[in-house]
């Protein structure tokens, strides 16, 4: 599916784009520890771009230097309403990125689907899945 980049916000350690096909993809920079404090930021960047609405939001990393440290993780799991989501879908490059996601999925039960792919266009078409899902169940 084709889509257009709607409104972006280029962070630190993040490029956040809200996109028409209901999707907010969200790129780590290489060579990022992501801090409590990043996570933060991003979240209100995220909340800025949103504007309140429901989205799917696709994480991915142009490769596998990407990571969140200890407290960002834990920020997480505790303000898992921080910003309203239909889905998350989480792309890892590495065996240390999925190892975070699945402790991140094994200690915090999840509000709203959660999945983690090895490719984008698995992601994407999960995604447009959960939002067709969505639209349906909100009509």
């Amino acid at each position: 599916m084709k889509y257009q980049v709607l409104k972006e916000s280029i962070t630190e350690t993040m490029i956040i784009r809200l996109c028409s096909d209901r999707i907010v993809r969200i790129l780590g920079k290489p060579n990022i520890v992501l801090s409590k404090e990043d996570l933060q930021y991003n979240i209100s960047e995220y909340n800025r771009l949103i504007q309140g609405n429901f989205y799917a939001f696709i994480y991915y990393s142009e490769d596998d230097t990407f990571t969140f440290d200890a407290g960002s993780i834990q920020y997480a799991k505790n303000n898992q309403n921080s910003f309203p989501k239909i889905c998350i879908a989480v792309v890892i490059k590495s065996f240390a990125q999925k190892l975070m996601a699945n402790f991140y999925l094994k200690f915090k039960p999840q509000h709203t689907p959660f999945k983690i792919f090895n490719t984008l266009a698995e992601a994407e078409n999960w995604c447009h899945n959960i939002i067709a899902e969505y639209d349906k169940k909100s009509k």
